[in-house]
């Protein structure tokens, strides 16, 4: 939800009884993608293409990468996303595929 200068989110530990606004440090691009397994662990690319994680429902983030295009859980705690060293994320063959397991802290390349 857009706000004034900042962008935001409402979150609900009670099933929507009620809520709480979190201001978030960056624009997100795209809807905030879920842990199949645990709604805890959340991951949305900014605006500006960093990679951003919350491992306790949005209450805090922190930047895990840059130069993101798209980005997927695995099926496991695993973390899937492609780069693209322009920013572009439009070049075929410029894509780069890599995978987190351990929350972003490190990646590798895998294709």
């Amino acid at each position: 939800v857009s706000g004034g200068h900042h962008e935001r989110i409402f979150r609900s530990e009670d099933f929507g009884k009620s809520f709480i606004q979190t201001d978030l440090p960056f624009e997100p691009q795209q809807q905030i993608l879920y842990h199949p397994r645990n709604a805890s662990s959340l991951l949305v690319i900014s605006l500006n293409k960093s990679l951003w994680l919350s491992m306790n429902f949005g209450d805090t983030w922190q930047r895990i990468h840059e130069k993101v295009c798209s980005v997927r859980w695995g099926p496991e705690d695993e973390i899937y996303f492609t780069t693209d060293s322009n920013e572009l994320c439009i070049g075929r063959g410029a894509l780069e595929l890599c995978r987190s397991t351990d929350f972003g802290k490190t990646s590798k390349v895998i294709a």
